[in-house]
């Protein structure tokens, strides 16, 4: 097995339609529109990495690690080095989950700051190439508040009563605040970050000669019903995501 699968966090299919992807177009990906499970207080990693949706956190915090419907375990079970870079906070080693998860993974990096694609993408290059092994890169950079470079504005700016937007509560404050103007100026962030993480990701996906899967955990509300944010209503933008795939032959 050689796989890569790159998760564009939070991004809307309708951002990644928008977005000018040519760069990625033209390495013959195959390119539908699928649907995943909205997670709100249960990150979408886990939806990922386990066979069905799980328990919020701190349920899960009770609960007894179950190796037959964790995906790491199997892999590593049969061999294959499975090895994750992410951004996340959500993803540090704090959560009993993802510490038994990177105890299976050949290496489990958590970067620092949220937003560092290109930091990722060199680390993971040491062993992109590498046969038998399964390699999962979380990118950040389409999650709020969309930082895709230096000096854009973002959502904790826009919204300066409250910084703690990595909390869902605080998303379903957000909306109320927030003018259509705004919510257009997000969705143009969103989109421009997709652009910017295409022409971070091409040049080792253009070398990459494994099976390549490359999607969202998740989209996000807009204004959709007065909302911002993910796992905050069942609005399709939230459920609707980019699937683009290259390599299978089955």
């Amino acid at each position: 097995m050689k796989r890569l699968l790159i998760i564009f966090d939070s991004c809307r299919y309708d951002s990644f339609e928008m977005a000018n992807t040519e760069i990625i177009e033209q390495l013959d990906f195959k390119k539908l529109k699928a649907y995943t499970n909205c997670a709100g207080t249960s990150p979408s990693f886990y939806n990922f990495m386990y066979w069905n949706r799980l328990p919020t956190i701190s349920t899960y915090e009770k609960l007894p690690i179950n190796p037959k419907m964790n995906y790491v375990d199997y892999l590593a079970d049969k061999g294959v080095k499975v090895r994750i870079y992410t951004s996340l906070p959500t993803l540090s080693l704090v959560d009993k989950m993802v510490r038994h998860i990177a105890e299976r993974c050949e290496s489990y990096k958590l970067f620092d700051p949220l937003h560092s694609a290109q930091k990722m993408m060199e680390d993971a290059e040491k062993h992109l190439y590498d046969d038998n092994t399964y390699t999962i890169i979380w990118l950040g950079e389409t999650h709020a508040p969309y930082f895709y470079g230096e000096g854009n504005l973002n959502i904790s700016e826009i919204v300066a009563r409250d910084k703690k937007w990595v909390d869902m509560h605080v998303y379903k404050k957000y909306g109320e605040h927030l003018t259509q103007k705004q919510y257009d100026y997000l969705h143009d962030q969103q989109i421009s970050a997709v652009e910017f993480l295409c022409q971070i990701i091409y040049p080792y996906l253009k070398k990459y000669d494994g099976e390549i899967i490359l999607t969202a955990d998740h989209g996000e509300s807009l204004g959709e019903m007065g909302r911002f944010g993910h796992g905050v209503c069942s609005h399709p933008v939230e459920r609707e995501v980019p699937l683009l795939f290259r390599g299978f032959t089955k």
